[in-house]
């Protein structure tokens, strides 16, 4: 019974070691069989979301993974063929079916150091890269070179367009030259002077005169200069060119960066559940690849060369997957020289080359667009203002001009405006009378009067002029070619009021005759007598074989040797080299009366006046001539 039983015993016992390996065996088929079908759901799952496939990154359930499969194959209990690290040509173990050429490696051969990663964009360079795979499709492929293509030549474009335009300076040396050049030779010559603001054509290209008919080239200039360095505050151009170059450097730097980033991963770690990881590439997929990235390279380093980025360059596959677009920035380099050229230094004069050949120059007054003055000057201004009546009522609804002024076409016009003041003062005055109230000179010597206000007190009642209460400027002196020192209030008063004036008389109180029609000196058709009939009786009552004493003058027209004199000193303050000659001359003729060297009027002292037959003026215009 003990035999039996030792024999069951044994037999049990034998029994139980291949039922216990049975079981171990059964233990790790089963493991196994979860795990696959594990990774058969998944890999179902991308194949119905038509997906790339996608590896778990869990290191952990990598591992184990790779121990039952080694621990199977090692038992001689798997029919599964493991990675080997140098095959060649071996199917995908991410997507059977699929080859993908190049090195297998086994999954606890994963490089685990820290390494550059690449992610996908929302780019045409990096939907290029997918091209012949499932992912797009045939369509989608065709579909994505053309975009590719439209690219790659909108890129080209814009890097020529740059390289022709946008490589070369704004304002350069040449630009700055050019700025002097025209300084010299324009800005501040008189031709140019504006007689409205009273300020040279530097002047007001400096201070921005929208009112401008010429030089509008140096105004851009100027524009350009200003806005970038703004009266040298510190928030103007150079801090805001170190910005732009900063960021615009620190942009391309970016997509170089980015580029090349490309060109050293293979694959991406999966992080935050990618849509696609790509874990090898074929040959001639990275053939492709480098093309891509050769070209977007070469765009973002010849911006570089040219110094200056378009970020709509960099962009243009961002444009078209999100129509975007942005501003490109740039500074130049040369404004504080152009600055200097154009508005540096002294801006207030004019010059012009004198009969000698030399230059003489005079002070203008400075522009200044803020100064209302400046801007309501052409209110004040008589001539600005008749422009204007001409632009408003046409040329006959004007009271202000004379039918003299009228011509007939530019020719005679410009012809017109080279008459000496003589002969324009003989055409609007013809007569040696007195003008009437609707003369259009009154409203002119209305404005000379205004402006003088200031200086001489109040002038007569303004709008009610006539040769009664303007008769106190018969004896102003006006030069005949600056109108100085009184504005040609003198020269208006003599030619709207001849008769008043005297200007027919010898013996008047006014001396100066610049401003009296030549009819007022003029013979009769016989060339016997004075058309003027005063001036023939004037004659007729002196004796001219002796100088009228000074005591006879003054007794006989009081007052008029002193008004000669006063007239003369005043003559002398503006006439030039001739100041001191003719200063000399009023004190010998207070204190002498005729007795001095020469002859200075035409009955009182006839001494030596060979032109006193021919009724000649004294002072007619200049007295260099007399």
């Amino acid at each position: 019974m003990e035999e039996p039983s030792e024999q069951t015993t044994g037999t049990q016992g034998v029994a139980s070691g291949p039922e216990v390996v049975d079981l171990d065996h059964e233990a790790r088929i089963r493991q196994l069989e979860a795990l696959v079908e594990s990774l058969q759901q998944r890999l179902s799952n991308v194949e119905r979301n038509h997906q790339l496939p996608n590896i778990p990154n869990d290191e952990a359930f990598q591992v184990q993974a790779e121990e039952v499969l080694r621990a199977e194959a090692a038992s001689g209990n798997l029919d599964i063929p493991m990675p080997v690290k140098d095959g060649e040509g071996a199917m995908s173990p991410v997507s059977p079916g699929t080859s993908a050429r190049g090195q297998r490696v086994s999954y606890t051969e994963v490089d685990r150091k820290a390494r550059e990663s690449y992610e996908w964009q929302a780019s045409t360079w990096d939907l290029a890269l997918f091209v012949g795979t499932d992912v797009l499709g045939k369509l989608g492929g065709v579909h994505t070179v053309i975009l590719l293509l439209l690219t790659v030549f909108i890129q080209l474009v814009f890097v020529v367009i740059v390289q022709e335009n946008f490589s070369q300076p704004l304002i350069d040396q040449s630009t700055v030259l050019d700025a002097s050049r025209w300084r010299l030779s324009t800005g501040h010559r008189v031709f140019f002077y504006d007689s409205l603001t009273q300020a040279s054509l530097v002047s007001r290209v400096c201070n921005f005169d929208s009112a401008l008919d010429v030089s509008q080239g140096q105004v851009g200039w100027w524009t350009l200069a200003y806005q970038y360095l703004r009266d040298d505050q510190f928030f103007a151009g150079p801090v805001l060119a170190m910005v732009a170059v900063t960021l615009w450097f620190l942009m391309v730097s970016g997509d170089v960066v980015k580029t090349l980033d490309g060109g050293l991963v293979l694959d991406t770690e999966d992080e935050d559940e990618p849509k696609y990881t790509l874990t090898n590439l074929s040959r001639a997929r990275k053939v492709w690849g480098a093309m891509l990235l050769l070209i977007r390279g070469s765009v973002a380093c010849v911006l570089l060369y040219s110094g200056i980025a378009l970020e709509i360059v960099l962009n243009v596959d961002d444009l078209l997957f999100n129509a975007l677009a942005a501003t490109p920035a740039r500074y130049d380099p040369g404004s504080h020289d152009l600055s200097t050229a154009l508005c540096g230094g002294k801006q207030n004069f004019v010059w012009v080359e004198d009969p000698l050949r030399m230059v003489s120059v005079a002070e203008t007054w400075a522009y200044d667009s803020a100064d209302q003055t400046v801007r309501n000057a052409h209110e004040r201004n008589p001539l600005y203002i008749i422009v204007n009546d001409v632009v408003t009522h046409d040329i006959n609804g004007t009271a202000r001009l004379g039918s003299w002024q009228k011509m007939q076409d530019k020719r005679a016009l410009d012809a017109w405006a080279e008459v000496s003041l003589s002969e324009a003062v003989d055409e609007i005055q013809p007569e040696c009378q007195d003008a009437g109230s609707n003369h259009p000179g009154w409203y002119y010597l209305e404005n000379i009067l205004r402006r003088r206000h200031d200086e001489e007190g109040p002038p007569p009642p303004i709008g009610n002029l006539n040769c009664q209460t303007v008769a106190r400027y018969c004896t102003s002196v006006s030069l005949e070619t600056t109108w100085a020192p009184d504005d040609g209030r003198g020269i208006m008063t003599r030619m709207l009021c001849p008769d008043t004036c005297g200007c027919w008389s010898s013996v008047s109180p006014r001396l100066i005759n610049t401003g009296c029609p030549t009819t007022c000196r003029a013979y009769d058709l016989t060339g016997e007598s004075y058309k003027m009939t005063g001036r023939t009786s004037e004659f007729a009552r002196f004796n001219c074989s002796e100088d009228m004493s000074l005591a006879n003058i003054n007794r006989d027209y009081p007052g008029v040797w002193e008004a000669w004199v006063e007239q003369l000193r005043a003559y002398s303050v503006v006439s030039g080299e001739a100041a001191t000659q003719v200063a000399e001359i009023a004190d010998e003729m207070e204190e002498y009366g005729c007795d001095i060297s020469g002859n200075y009027t035409e009955i009182a002292c006839y001494f030596d006046n060979p032109s006193l037959s021919e009724g000649q003026q004294p002072f007619q215009g200049s007295l260099g001539g007399h």
